[in-house]
């Protein structure tokens, strides 16, 4: 079984929010979702977030989510 594991932080300091920043149409964090999605390799997603727009977009792709606490 291959996993995918993705990290998804609301605190980004360069860009603030960048992970939901829209891209042609899109949140951000749901081009890595999409692509694990399809991959014929990928048996499960798991995302670690504490941002509820991330959790919210991984779910629609359903993946596993756990809230994580950052340092």
């Amino acid at each position: 079984m291959i996993v995918a594991l993705m990290i998804g932080r609301s605190g980004s300091k360069g860009l603030r929010g960048k992970n939901t920043l829209k891209v042609l149409g899109k949140p951000l964090c749901e081009y890595p979702l999409l692509a694990a999605k399809r991959s014929k390799y990928v048996n499960k997603i798991f995302v670690s977030t504490d941002c509820p727009i991330i959790a919210r977009v991984s779910k629609k792709y359903g993946a596993i989510h756990y809230r994580a606490h950052w340092p």
